[in-house]
């Protein structure tokens, strides 16, 4: 369990960080109108996907899952009970 948190809070710091590159380099701006989705790995024994959905208030939702975007994207909404912050240094 704290294993899988772990892997899934270096997921979506990961996957900020390339967004971040991605974005710097494009003239592309996020978009709020649907899911971001990483895909599965083939080497990988988990069919776990993780998944984002950013809001202009600056919210950002997470999970891990591995259920397909059109299921998800129907219940993946705020609010979202599940809430986690990040303090201090990571």
């Amino acid at each position: 369990m704290i294993r899988q948190k772990f892997l899934g809070i270096l997921m979506i710091t990961l996957l900020c960080l390339l967004l971040t590159q991605v974005f710097a380099q494009a003239p592309k701006k996020v978009r709020f109108d649907g899911l971001y989705q990483t895909k599965t790995l083939y080497d990988s024994p988990s069919p776990y996907r993780s998944f984002l959905r950013f809001y202009t208030d600056s919210t950002v939702l997470y999970v891990s899952s591995i259920g397909k975007a059109r299921v998800i994207s129907k219940w993946f909404k705020k609010p979202f009970d599940d809430r986690y912050d990040c303090k201090g240094k990571i």
